[in-house]
């Protein structure tokens, strides 16, 4: 999962930084991410993302990333297949679900 608008605190909680102006930096990212010349394969669709609004009115972007099918991968950036890595975060998921309350259909 990536989270957009969001900043880590010493003690390894996230809170709210708050975006601006999330329909551009949204489209940005969609023209990168289906760029073959950036992403060797996007494997995101729209229901990948969720925008999620604070009390305080900061937005949130909510990006779950599916694992890639064994013929995709490597995922890999700017056409270099040696930048690849394998990032793994355990707990991650159960942090994020008390830095913002969920959409009403609950799903990220």
């Amino acid at each position: 999962m990536i989270l957009l608008g969001t900043e880590e605190q010493k003690d390894g909680s996230f809170v709210s930084s708050g975006l601006r102006d999330t329909d551009k930096l949204l489209k940005d990212f969609w023209n990168t991410i289906n760029d073959s010349n950036k992403v060797s394969v996007n494997l995101l669709t729209e229901g990948s993302i969720t925008i999620c609004t604070e009390e305080n009115g900061d937005k949130i972007i909510a990006i779950e990333v599916p694992r890639a099918e064994r013929a995709l991968r490597p995922v890999y950036i700017n056409n270099n297949l040696m930048g690849t890595r394998k990032q793994e975060c355990i707990g991650f998921q159960n942090r994020i679900n008390v830095v913002f309350t969920l959409p009403e259909n609950g799903k990220l």
